[in-house]
């Protein structure tokens, strides 16, 4: 699946593993980016744009200025909203096309 172990800087210098098969959603929050896990929620002061590149391509996606998801999280698409579980993104249109590249449509 070519998931991979990522470690995130928390305060005190910690450096917290995570697999990124457990990220389902990171989010630009006021300065910060909030990264929303299976298992809970971590702040990093690292902007948006470098933790997506820091990502593996083919199992994140931004689809907003303030929102990258987890591919293999995603549970239904509707009408310009993405819903990860019980939260729901925005797809913008700019980033729509790189979404629906990602993703495997069958009619």
């Amino acid at each position: 699946m070519n998931h991979l172990k990522i470690f995130l800087r928390q305060p005190e210098k910690v450096l917290i593993a995570v697999n990124s098969a457990e990220i389902i959603l990171v989010q630009a929050s006021n300065g910060y980016a909030k990264i929303i896990t299976t298992s809970g929620f971590y702040f990093l002061t690292s902007p948006l744009i470098e933790l997506a590149r820091e990502l593996p391509a083919r199992h994140f996606c931004q689809v907003h200025r303030s929102y990258v998801v987890g591919i293999d999280h995603i549970r239904s698409v509707t009408n310009g909203v993405i819903r990860l579980g019980d939260i729901e993104v925005p797809i913008s249109k700019s980033y729509e096309p790189r979404f629906l590249s990602l993703i495997k449509v069958v009619s």
